[in-house]
């Protein structure tokens, strides 16, 4: 499945789902061996826990957030990439502001606690929107959020209303929706209404003659009804499956050819708005059609008693 095929390069390493517990002591190992001027076992540590942070077995808690933070940190650090780095600090304090760095980590001078110090004193930037997902919640560093950080790096995570984690990962500071979410999110196709045709129509009921005029000409009327909803119920499934075939060609361009790279949420929020008009259309076309084959039933029925 294309969700399967996404995902598969970010973890296929890992053993899926993994402990929240051992994502923390992965991410410990590695602070240690930057403590350890270890840079074999710093990198094999940033390695597993990027990897690990795709399929943990829960949404994580502010602890694990920190600790991944920190050697996101470090690992910017050890890459000269000091704006990187500040900007994990930046995430570092939003999880714990009270959290400070021992001296064995940075002492005073070093340049990583100038860099430290400097996120210390960085304000606050506004959030930006998260869109909103097809079910549960998204969470971002362990909390249901409908916003995300714009100035930090952050842990997107979209769990569902059983708490199943159905995508996570950590996220640069700047960074969109991932397009393999908004791949997660088509998955299960919104377009069920499509999967059950509407009612037949009867508009051809012809009764036998009766010598009711008044009932005949109340049939009559009632299958004239009925012949407008038909033609207003196919007027309405016409324009449904139009809207539907945008909303696909909508999806396909952004997850298939990668199209929504700019704003993916903006694009996520607009193929809401498409599904939620096709499938507004379809009821309705179901409902009129329904309404129809009851108009020709009852017409028909008049017209012979």
């Amino acid at each position: 499945m294309l969700l399967t095929l996404l995902l598969a390069s970010a973890v296929a390493v890992a053993d899926c789902p993994v402990p929240l517990d051992v994502i923390g002591q992965q991410a410990d190992t590695g602070v240690a061996a930057f403590e350890d001027m270890d840079a074999e076992g710093f990198e094999v540590a940033i390695r597993q826990v990027r990897e690990q942070v795709g399929c943990p077995a829960a949404a994580v808690d502010s602890s694990i957030v920190l600790r991944l933070h920190l050697l996101m940190a470090l690992d910017a650090y050890t890459d000269q990439d000091a704006q990187r780095a500040q900007e994990a600090f930046r995430a570092v304090l939003a999880a714990d502001p009270t959290w400070r760095p021992p001296s064995s980590l940075a002492p005073r001078g070093n340049p990583l606690r100038q860099i430290f110090d400097a996120a210390l004193r960085d304000g606050q930037a506004p959030s930006a929107d998260l869109a909103e997902p097809t079910l549960g919640s998204f969470y971002v560093d362990g909390l249901p959020a409908t916003t995300r950080p714009s100035d930090r790096p952050f842990v997107l995570q979209w769990i569902d209303d059983d708490g199943n984690v159905r995508w996570s990962g950590w996220l640069p500071a700047g960074a969109h929706l991932p397009i393999s979410v908004l791949a997660a999110m088509h998955e299960d196709d919104p377009m069920d209404v499509f999967r059950q045709a509407p009612p037949p129509v009867q508009d051809d009921i012809v009764p036998p003659p009766s010598e009711d005029a008044a009932g005949g000409t109340g049939g009559v009327v009632l299958l004239a009804g009925a012949g407008g909803m038909a033609v207003a119920s196919g007027g309405l499934l016409v324009a449904a499956l139009v809207s539907r075939g945008q909303w696909q060609d909508a999806v396909d361009e952004c997850v298939t050819w990668g199209g929504c790279g700019a704003a993916p949420d903006a694009a996520l929020q607009d193929h809401a708005k498409l599904a939620q008009r096709a499938r507004t259309l379809g009821y309705a076309a179901q409902g009129t059609a329904g309404l129809a084959l009851g108009l020709g039933v009852v017409g028909g029925v008049t017209l012979v008693w």
